[in-house]
């Protein structure tokens, strides 16, 4: 199962964190297929809104603190790689 961060891209927020029928709903898109759209073109640096790290495992249950942490870390790596990419380093 993919675990989707969904992060806007303008202000680097962290929109919605889950599986894809979760983001799907908290971001109001109307089927998965919109949402995998979205998460494609926003791999591929397309999207003008929303920029998404996938995992392909769940993650850790949160009562795992310092698994979590590493995880955490893992997420604010790779968004820190995606900004660097797009010229958007701070």
């Amino acid at each position: 199962m993919n675990y989707y961060t969904v992060y806007d891209i303008h202000t680097d927020e962290v929109l919605t964190q889950g599986n894809a029928r979760e983001c799907a709903g908290a971001l109001g898109f109307t089927s998965l297929e919109c949402f995998r759209t979205m998460v494609s073109r926003a791999r591929k640096g397309k999207s003008s809104r929303y920029a998404v790290i996938v995992q392909k495992d769940t993650p850790l249950p949160q009562e795992k603190v310092s698994h979590k942490q590493e995880w955490e870390d893992d997420v604010r790596r790779r968004w820190m790689e995606i900004q660097m990419a797009f010229g958007q380093s701070e």
